[in-house]
């Protein structure tokens, strides 16, 4: 928990970049623009995008009332979702710099956020025990996805789009019907 962000290259297994500038724990990151950028976000309620090429932060964005724990950036790279300790889930526009929205229906902290392949949907996850699944475009929450006994903590979308992931702090990962709503049995043994 140094406040810093660390780019490592997997082939050499070496540090490529170091990122300071965070003023409290950073939480988590994400690339953007064709992995030429990077946000982060982190206790100290900011989001912050950096160049990857120079380490160097673009700029700070703040509008969080606590911790941010989660972010995910639409495939063009355009646009950022946040989720914090404060139960909100904020839109960012990357390019203009500012915030355009929010996404509200969480009753407690956010963990975790995934956006489809397409940029169409997202996922979220938190303490209220649910994860919810918006439509991007107009900000709606299209789903309420229940069955977990504690936080979910991770969310995802399969590789076809079809279904989602919650793995929650109750030790269980679930596998959900994006149509339908339902939860898929797990395959018996």
């Amino acid at each position: 928990w140094d406040r810093t962000i660390k780019l490592w290259n997997l082939a050499t297994n070496t540090l490529e970049q170091t990122f300071e500038g965070h003023q409290a724990n950073v939480m988590q990151v994400a690339f953007a623009l064709e992995d030429t950028q990077l946000v982060s976000v982190g206790y100290d309620q900011t989001v912050r995008l950096w160049s990857v090429a120079s380490g160097k932060e673009l700029f700070s964005l703040t509008g969080h009332r606590a911790s941010v724990n989660a972010v995910a950036v639409t495939p063009d790279g355009k646009t950022a979702l946040t989720g914090s300790t404060d139960g909100q889930i904020k839109r960012w526009d990357l390019l203009e710099q500012r915030e355009i929205g929010s996404l509200p229906g969480h009753a407690a902290f956010i963990t975790s956020i995934a956006i489809s392949k397409d940029g169409r949907f997202a996922l979220s996850g938190g303490g209220d025990r649910l994860m919810r699944l918006w439509d991007l475009k107009d900000g709606r929450q299209l789903k309420q996805f229940a069955g977990h006994e504690k936080p979910v903590w991770s969310v995802a979308f399969t590789p076809d789009g079809k279904r989602a992931v919650s793995g929650g702090y109750d030790m269980v990962i679930k596998v959900w019907s994006l149509e339908t709503g339902a939860q898929i049995p797990a395959p018996k043994s």
